[in-house]
């Protein structure tokens, strides 16, 4: 009660800055005054009232172009700051190495997102002590000379805020529109898929050169745990062996007309991860692909299962992650093996010949049902036909009497 009370008070001179979610979320969380900021925008004028003590601070704030905040003043205002319950806005600013957050654990906004974007000066981004993120969006984007983002630590993602039909469950991870040498290290990539709760897709970057360090092969190897660029497996195909090791795909991967009864030799495969995909419209960045399926499995005819039994994650450009076409007729009618495939991404969905998978089981259901009424009509007509035959035969014997 203390709290909202003093909030009221604070309000006579910032009325219109704070939302009232935001005042909600402050009362929520129970904060304490000494560590709350109340004001929207960071300047010159109001960063000496940061409370640059507290180790968990409640502010919903904004750095802007108008900020006129040097790089040292973030840093001793955020010196002690480890937990943050509110929105971070950074947009517009002539800030070049972002490191003031580097102490930041957590960020809690409930409903909102953390925006650092149209940074034009912008080189690095030291998030690396940045663990747990209660919020919808992390979004880094249109910041054209960033070369270096460290989210290395991020682990614990929890999205409250709405969950519409055409809306990922998890939090939407945006690393767009940065400077051409921007790019996304294997392991990087791995942690991230690893992480449960986020959502990957609006990554538009090439992956960095492999070095030796990274253990990377570019062909069918024996044990190769990861593979990078696009495996295509076709006709004749007969490295299946050396497959068995694959734990991650850089790449898309594509099974065209093989002879394969099952996807089995591909039994330790967690990650699919094709990255290279980026807005035509932004031309300064040349991406090493074009947007397509991440998984493609066409034209196999003796495919009885497209099951693979250990993935976890498919990371796709598109809604749409998984295309399985022109296959062995009974694919259309397997809704066992779309769904477990299908359970193994987030927010992506696959097809199989144009149909999702909840159409698939529908389609099953009728097809038995269509199989049952053939098989009861047959079994009538084969107990008809035996009577039949039986009073014929009584028939007979009785003439012979």
């Amino acid at each position: 009660m203390y709290f909202i009370f003093l909030l009221s008070q604070y309000s006579i001179f910032v009325t219109g800055q704070l939302e009232n979610d935001t005042i909600k979320l402050f009362s929520d969380r129970m904060c304490d005054p000494a560590c709350t900021f109340m004001n929207k925008t960071l300047t010159k004028s109001n960063i000496d009232k940061f409370p640059n003590n507290c180790t968990t601070v409640c502010a919903d704030f904004e750095i802007l172009w108008f900020s006129e905040l040097s790089e040292d003043k973030l840093r001793n205002a955020f010196k002690n700051m480890k937990h943050l319950i509110g929105n971070v806005h950074i947009s517009e600013t002539r800030i070049v190495k972002c490191d003031f957050l580097a102490g930041l654990e957590s960020i809690d906004t409930e409903i909102g997102e953390i925006t650092i974007r149209n940074n034009e000066n912008m080189t690095e981004l030291n998030l690396s002590s940045l663990a747990t993120l209660n919020c919808t969006t992390l979004d880094i984007s249109e910041n054209g000379r960033l070369e270096k983002i460290d989210i290395s630590k991020l682990q614990n993602l929890t999205r409250n805020g709405p969950k519409m039909y055409y809306m990922s469950p998890g939090v939407g991870i945006i690393l767009a529109y940065l400077s051409p040498k921007f790019c996304i290290k294997f392991d990087e990539m791995e942690h991230f898929l690893s992480i449960e709760n986020g959502d990957f897709s609006l990554i538009y970057a090439n992956y960095c050169t492999p070095v030796l360090e990274d253990n990377i092969c570019t062909k069918p190897e024996a044990n190769c745990t990861r593979f990078f660029g696009d495996l295509i497996i076709g006709p004749n195909f007969t490295d299946q062996e050396k497959l068995r090791s694959l734990v991650s795909i850089f790449g898309r991967l594509v099974i065209n007309g093989s002879d394969f009864e099952n996807l089995n030799f591909l039994e330790n495969l967690i990650y699919i991860a094709p990255l290279g995909w980026g807005n035509t419209n932004y031309t300064h960045i040349k991406y090493n692909n074009s947007k397509s399926y991440a998984v493609q499995i066409l034209n196999n005819a003796k495919l009885e299962d497209y099951y693979f039994p250990a993935l976890k994650r498919v990371r796709s450009d598109s809604k749409l992650a998984v295309t399985i076409k022109n296959n062995n007729e009974e694919l259309l009618y397997n809704s066992k093996s779309c769904e477990k495939l299908e359970n193994a991404l987030i927010k992506e969905y696959i097809q199989v010949d144009g149909k999702y998978c909840s159409n698939i089981g529908t389609y099953e259901y009728l097809r038995d049902q269509r199989r049952m009424k053939r098989l009861i009509v047959f079994c009538g007509v084969g107990v008809a036909i035996l009577i039949i035959f039986l009073i014929v035969l009584y028939c007979c014997c009785k003439k012979e009497k």
